[in-house]
């Protein structure tokens, strides 16, 4: 299966254990930006990333590492500060 890093990657599934395995959040960003009063715009501005990563992050899309690494620098935080990784039942 091939697929560009700018599109949304298909979830991995095992259908047998009703798991949907590989889902990122950003919810760590998110709650991160509001301790440090901080917006979208701020961590655009912060980080020298652009609209379309802040967007893909609000949708839980995948991001290149290379912008992961950008917000970390920027706002002196670990990986784990800013994403997540969870299993989801599959309806």
């Amino acid at each position: 299966m091939q697929f560009s890093i700018y599109k949304q990657a298909p979830r991995l599934t095992n259908k047998r254990l009703g798991l949907q395995l590989s889902a990122i959040s950003y919810k760590p960003l998110w709650h991160l930006l509001v301790e440090r009063e901080m917006n979208k715009e701020d961590l655009k501005r912060a980080a020298n990333i652009t609209s379309n990563i802040v967007s893909r992050m609000s949708k839980n899309s995948y991001v290149n590492l290379e912008s992961l690494e950008k917000i970390c620098l920027a706002l002196d935080c670990r990986i784990e500060d800013v994403i997540e990784i969870h299993r989801n039942e599959v309806e």
